[in-house]
């Protein structure tokens, strides 16, 4: 597994899995995964199947993983077992807001980016691929008040990226540590969920 450079901060899930710095060869696809797509492209038509190369597959891919990183991370934030007592209006009242040290965690998100296969502008078929980023959170802050994250700083995460088609490895990438500059700011606040109890 090759790391995933840190000198430039991270913006996308794009970025994360390192899909556009990979090489073009077709030699760098695993035969699984390069004989499933080869297969299902060939079903959509006469002759796509020749036309498939690596390059294109991860040119479309670059695109399609255009999510923001700040999404992924107010996702995992939001629902994070340790802000559930930040929603107690007794214990933290609306107008109080806290620097919460958020300390370790582990953040996985899911995604099943789609490609269309076009012919003449018409859709003859769609790739779906798989993809599990976990990102292992050591550091960050949250300012959070009246149920809500409204900054983040301090955020650091080293973790891996894990594409797939039909269940055959298509990219594994390891990231190496990243820490995030400035502060996120979150201008409506991100609303804390409240999580179900546990009853047993």
């Amino acid at each position: 597994m090759a790391d995933a450079q840190t000198d430039i901060a991270p913006h996308t899930l794009a970025d994360l899995a390192g899909s556009a710095d990979m090489q073009t060869d077709d030699q760098q696809l695993p035969d699984e995964a390069r004989d499933a797509l080869r297969e299902d492209i060939g079903s959509f038509g006469a002759g796509l199947a020749q036309l498939f190369t690596t390059a294109g597959i991860l040119v479309a891919l670059n695109k399609a993983l255009d999510v923001p990183l700040t999404d992924i991370l107010k996702s995992g934030w939001s629902s994070a077992v340790d802000l559930q007592p930040y929603l107690d209006p007794e214990k933290h009242p609306p107008e109080e807001t806290t620097w919460v040290d958020f300390g370790k965690q582990k953040l996985t998100s899911t995604h099943n980016p789609k490609l269309e296969v076009l012919v003449n502008g018409k859709r003859v078929g769609t790739l779906t691929f798989d993809v599990v980023l976990t990102l292992h959170i050591t550091a960050t802050k949250l300012l959070v008040g009246n149920g809500r994250i409204w900054q983040a700083t301090g955020t650091a995460f080293k973790g891996d990226c894990r594409l797939s088609y039909k269940g055959f490895p298509f990219i594994k990438k390891q990231i190496a540590k990243v820490s995030l500059p400035g502060t996120l700011n979150f201008a409506e606040g991100v609303r804390i969920s409240k999580l179900p109890v546990a009853v047993g």
